[in-house]
């Protein structure tokens, strides 16, 4: 941020009249200017390409598919003759057989009251021919009336057995069903029945016997579905003619053109306000999620330019990459907000970026797909990153999955996997994932730089022992080096305990003190035991040299232009707290003159967060510890306790996020550090007699090479 606030103050200086950055109104001001591009950059994509051609005109050039592409309108054809194809479907309705035994029931009942009347038998005869809806001779009236109980249940047995057994089969018409009547004297022929019997069991079984087969809607419906889904998608390959030069253009191929995005749907206008609509939905779920859960981001101008810069080169990027929609940059955009904010806006910033996208470019599904699946997978591959080569790692896993998802698509809709055509779009998706980490890697240093992001390959970066600010510190005060190591493992351990930045807190400890090595020798950790210049110096003199040392390593880290992040842990591990040797020396020696103490205090700020204010209380704790003669637990533990006690008392943690809590947990991880470095060691002798005879064994062997 130091780049970018610098930048922005000589703007600020070559234009007075400009609101200060981070102004509100600056913010708003960056936001349209993003909108604007966005929306043009999204309009030139989808709404300004486009042909001038309608049905019935004659083609002046022939029109070659610029994409894999399904013809609807001859796909629905052959579906529509697939599923007329497909008879309609009758099934058996069981309430006719149910039916049939029920007049077949009927029947026997006239004929058992005729039997069950005591009139005599050509009375009973002459009933049941007016009562029975059958033509029969006079002779089967008469036995009907006189035959055997058990003869005539037999005879309607078997009556019911034909008529069942006859309606199990399929009787679509009436002429099926009279076929199937004329059947049945053949049948009831065999029966162990006389002849009249037989002839009642024949007619009344013809009688009741009657189409058993009904239209099935549902079933028909169902069958001319599957018919239609049966029939493979008809698809323009890319680079086919949809139409051809001097030939009339049809109502299919404008669908065909339609559906490629190469016709011109409605006035230029209505597409300008559709890309702005698109456009300020993306921003605005983006916007929503960082007024809720970032509002530091939000309040920052050079986060905006960040966010709103990285979504529009990738967007133009993948525009301008015509090769193949599946090579558009959109996973190296979310991965740069991973590294560089967080992972959780990274996911809906990959949401939003992914649409943008997938509108411009008028992509089918599968490719919006294929990209927000490569973004998404981006995002969860970073949670760590400890070295560049993760975001390799990330790069590739992200195009894995585009690849996996294009082989979907492809494989999906009938391609064969021996195709080399199937495999073109998974390998341009794989190729995204390796152009993303590319992207990534060469542009990460650029944000890190102009907009002072400090990442975690950027720590990694500040801790190697040979920057030039850790070489000099070690060369110049190696006795506040070795210093700096122990309070950056103090606060290193305290800050893990309790929920903070642990590499931002350990590379803040290691340049929090460079300012030392500018005048070493004023500062106890390099006098080793010689004399202490401050002994020929007055108080004030020797505060004003020991609280320089802050301004010196702000100005040597901006020199080297460390992060705005690191510097400030420079000023702020210090604070406003009093230089209380100095002052007890000068209030000793003032006799009646009045000493100020502001003039022996720090100029600050306090900590403004938990990391630099706990590195102040490692700073102080260490230096103090290490000044005990004996240390054993106890006194540990009570110099810890107090000087936290003294930092709280003072107010330098009031603008931290330090709870009491914090500060127990902070203590006992301090005690727990600091005794395992200074606990009392016991004194061997066996090993003062072995070093004494190996002296003694050099001396001998430098004599004889002498």
């Amino acid at each position: 941020m130091e780049f970018w606030d610098s930048w922005l103050n000589k703007l600020h200086r070559a234009f007075p009249r400009l609101p200060e950055a981070n102004a509100p109104s600056r913010r708003v001001a960056w936001a349209v200017l993003f909108f604007l591009a966005l929306t043009f950059s999204v309009y030139g994509g989808s709404g300004s390409r486009g042909l001038d051609i309608q049905e019935g005109q004659v083609a002046t050039r022939t029109i070659p598919a610029t994409r894999d592409v399904v013809n609807r309108v001859a796909t629905e054809r052959k579906r529509q003759e697939a599923a007329a194809g497909v008879q309609d479907v009758y099934v058996i309705d069981p309430e006719v057989s149910a039916q049939a035994q029920q007049d077949l029931t009927a029947l026997f009942l006239k004929v058992q009251a005729a039997r069950d009347s005591e009139a005599p038998d050509a009375q009973r005869a002459a009933q049941l021919k007016n009562d029975l809806p059958l033509t029969l001779p006079d002779s089967v009236y008469l036995t009907l009336v006189k035959v055997d109980d058990a003869v005539l249940s037999r005879a309607e047995g078997k009556a019911r057995d034909i008529v069942q057994r006859t309606l199990t089969g399929r009787i679509r018409t009436e002429e099926e069903a009279t076929a199937q009547r004329s059947a049945l004297e053949a049948e009831v022929r065999v029966l162990r029945l006389s002849k009249d019997l037989q002839v009642f069991v024949t007619e009344a079984a013809r009688s009741v016997i009657r189409p058993n087969m009904r239209y099935d809607e549902t079933a028909t419906v169902r069958a001319r579905q599957a018919a239609a889904e049966s029939v493979l998608p008809v698809i323009v390959l890319k680079g086919e003619a949809v139409v051809e030069q001097y030939k009339q253009v049809t109502p299919e191929q404008i669908t065909l053109l339609r559906d490629l995005g190469l016709l011109q749907s409605g006035p230029p206008w209505r597409q300008l306000i559709s890309s702005a609509l698109i456009t300020a939905l993306a921003m605005a779920l983006v916007a929503v999620y960082l007024y809720q859960f970032r509002r530091d981001v939000w309040e920052s101008e050079s986060r905006i330019v960040l966010l709103g810069l990285n979504a529009l080169v990738a967007l133009l990027i993948g525009l301008a990459l015509t090769l193949s929609p599946y090579l558009a940059p959109i996973p190296a955009a979310t991965m740069l907000v991973t590294v560089l904010l967080e992972s959780r806006l990274a996911l809906i910033y990959g949401v939003a970026l992914s649409v943008l996208y997938g509108v411009a470019a008028q992509a089918d599904p599968s490719v919006l797909l294929a990209t927000l699946i490569s973004a998404l997978v981006g995002v969860y591959s970073l949670s760590r990153v400890s070295q560049r080569s993760d975001l390799m790692r990330a790069g590739v896993l992200a195009g894995g999955a585009s690849a996996l998802t294009a082989l979907a698509f492809t494989f999906s809709s009938g391609s064969p996997l021996t195709s080399l055509t199937t495999w073109y779009n998974p390998l341009w998706g794989f190729g995204n994932g390796l152009l993303s980490s590319v992207l990534t890697i060469g542009s990460l240093p650029f944000f890190e730089t102009f907009f002072g992001v400090v990442t975690p390959i950027k720590l990694l970066e500040l801790a190697n022992p040979n920057h030039p600010l850790l070489r000099k510190l070690l060369v110049e005060a190696p006795g506040t080096y070795h210093h700096t190591l122990m309070v950056a493992n103090l606060a290193e351990a305290a800050v893990e305990a309790v929920g903070g930045d642990a590499l931002l807190t350990r590379v803040g400890a290691y340049y929090h003190d460079i300012g030392k090595s500018k005048r070493p020798y004023f500062f106890i950790d390099n006098q080793f035991g010689g004399e202490n210049p401050h002994d020929q110096l007055s108080p004030h003199l020797s505060a004003l040299i020991i609280s320089s040392h802050v301004r010196d390593g702000v100005e040597m880290a901006r020199q080297a232009r460390l992060p705005t992040e690191i510097i400030k842990f420079i000023p702020e591990h210090h604070g406003t707290t009093l230089i209380s040797y100095f002052y007890n020396r000068a209030t000793e020696n003032a006799g009646m003159e009045q000493v100020l103490e502001k003039d022996f205090r720090y100029e600050g700020p306090r900590p403004q967060s938990k990391e630099t204010a706990i590195l102040m209380l490692a700073d102080s704790t260490e230096a103090a510890v290490r000044s005990l003669k004996t240390a054993d637990m106890e006194k540990i533990e009570s110099l810890v306790r107090k000087i936290i006690r003294d930092r709280l008392n003072d107010g330098q943690l009031d603008q931290s996020d330090l709870t009491l809590k914090d500060l127990d947990t902070i203590a006992e991880t301090f005690v727990r550090v600091l005794a395992g470095v200074y606990h009392t060691r016991i004194q061997y002798p066996e090993t003062e007699k072995e070093l004494a005879a190996l002296e003694r064994r050099r001396g001998s062997d430098a004599s004889k090479r002498g």
